[in-house]
């Protein structure tokens, strides 16, 4: 009977140290000066990114973010409650938009915005590590990095439109692009030359700067 308590005993303890280990990696988080923007008033304070298994999870700020303020006060934020915020780390640097995206259901996400202009270039970063079994079937799992990016553009006050770059050469042909964005050059729209995200900044660069000129 005294050894069969034990048992219990143990066992107990081995679950709440494996909970209480569980919580303490959830709660793991990097903090960065920033702020949130809260209609027409922009707070300052730190976000707090959360860490999993050792990585940036940068995939859960576009559903949800923790920002603490300068009172040290705590609070959790959607895109439904805040209309965008941003990261000031010299590493991590970035401006974040509360955007209705329809594609997948439709959902508001923060969104990054990487170019501003005459034509908008948001990009909604999925980055994050996850554990998966080696093979199907095995019973070795190893951490993975997913580096994975999905971009948006948009012109003016016209719809969103999501660029879909090739998945395995994160690349875009030029013919495609032109059927999505109409301002591209006319000799778009029978190449089959392909660019990658970098081109298309520039690209788009050049075409917000010349618009500002005129």
């Amino acid at each position: 009977m005294k050894m069969l308590l034990f048992v219990f005993i143990a066992t107990g303890i081995a679950l709440n140290t494996a909970a209480q280990t569980n919580i303490f990696k959830k709660k793991r988080t990097y903090k960065i000066e920033g702020y949130v923007l809260l209609g027409l008033d922009t707070i300052n304070g730190t976000i707090a990114i959360p860490i999993i298994y050792d990585e940036l999870d940068y995939n859960s700020l576009a559903t949800s973010i923790t920002f603490i303020d300068t009172l040290n006060s705590t609070k959790k934020y959607t895109p439904l409650k805040a209309s965008g915020f941003g990261l000031r780390d010299d590493a991590v640097f970035g401006d974040y938009v509360s955007i209705r995206v329809e594609e997948d259901f439709g959902q508001t996400l923060f969104l990054k915005k990487v170019l501003n202009g005459k034509i908008t270039l948001f990009e909604h970063k999925l980055d994050r590590t996850v554990v998966r079994d080696r093979s199907p079937g095995s019973k070795i799992q190893e951490k993975v990095s997913i580096d994975e990016s999905i971009y948006y553009l948009k012109k003016d006050d016209e719809p969103l439109v999501k660029i879909q770059f090739n998945s395995k050469t994160s690349t875009i042909r030029k013919k495609d692009l032109k059927k999505l964005v109409n301002i591209l050059p006319d000799n778009f729209a029978n190449s089959d030359e392909e660019i990658d995200v970098s081109e298309l900044i520039t690209i788009l660069s050049d075409f917000n700067l010349t618009a500002s000129k005129e």
